[in-house]
């Protein structure tokens, strides 16, 4: 709390003769309160307040007044953002499968971008957290469709190697975050900081081109991936692996029902995993 006779600049670290004279003792903390104050031997809530920015710097928390009464929106601002990435994943993963990969993503990165940048600049809080939560939300469409393209790119033998590498991108960001934080202490600018490096290009993948009977993208794609892996693929084996795949979509039985996002509560075995992941997270 900050005391009468103090400027909102004063330093944080009282002693201890001060502590007990203006300060009551919270036994559930173990320390002097945080949140109340004595005045003229009356204990009452503090109005204003003074932050040790010695460490985290300038954060949203200094910034938005998050203490005491309201100490509860930081767990709330932090949810949401997690209610964002559910919804998301559940929103993004349905796009890539009906609209591609490619175009699910880039649309996730450009509204993350946007996003990413309206929470650096939020006057407010309920502002920066419904950002994040778009954010949290479009996490999904970009990460979780990268995934799904890592593993499509290569054969089964790869797939578990594909997995694990794109994996180590999301650690790996997490690490970068810490270092990142570590540079910079204003929190709008490491907000802004860690959005800016989402612009990343990929290309669609050919398996889902293939699944929606679109061979001739496919094939380009293929081609251009040989030339850049220096892999040498004859056209006559290129056209028999498409050629079998434009048959089966000629064959394939008009009745059977495509897959979606409701079949995850539908059949047992997979609910049961989707609520095992969800109690996980």
């Amino acid at each position: 709390c900050q005391l009468p006779e103090e400027f909102s600049n004063s330093s944080y670290h009282l002693n201890e003769t001060v502590l007990k004279q203006h300060f009551p003792w919270d036994p559930s903390h173990h320390k002097y309160s945080s949140c109340e104050i004595i005045i003229e031997n009356k204990t009452q809530a503090c109005e204003n307040y003074i932050f040790d920015d010695k460490v985290y710097g300038y954060t949203s928390v200094i910034e938005f007044q998050l203490e005491c009464k309201k100490a509860y929106l930081i767990a709330t601002s932090n949810s949401i953002f997690m209610v964002g990435v559910m919804i998301g994943s559940i929103v993004f993963g349905e796009m890539s499968d009906r609209y591609g990969r490619k175009l699910t993503f880039f649309i996730s990165l450009v509204i993350q971008l946007v996003f990413g940048i309206i929470a650096s600049f939020a006057p407010e809080y309920w502002t920066f957290t419904i950002a994040r939560a778009v954010v949290g939300a479009t996490t999904s469409g970009v990460f979780l469709v990268a995934y799904v393209i890592g593993l499509e790119m290569v054969g089964p033998a790869m797939r578990t190697i594909a997995g694990t590498v794109t994996q180590m991108f999301f650690s790996v960001g997490y690490m970068l975050t810490a270092l990142f934080a570590y540079y910079i202490h204003e929190w709008r600018l490491l907000q802004f900081c860690l959005t800016i490096p989402g612009v990343l290009f990929i290309p669609e993948s050919s398996r889902w081109l293939m699944s929606k009977n679109r061979i001739p993208e496919a094939k380009r794609l293929i081609q251009i991936a040989a030339k850049s892996n220096k892999v040498t693929i004859s056209e006559e084996t290129l056209n028999s692996l498409l050629a079998s795949t434009e048959e089966s979509f000629k064959t394939k039985d008009p009745n059977i029902k495509a897959a979606s996002v409701v079949d995850i509560i539908k059949y047992p075995s997979l609910r049961k995993r989707t609520l095992i992941i969800f109690f996980d997270w």
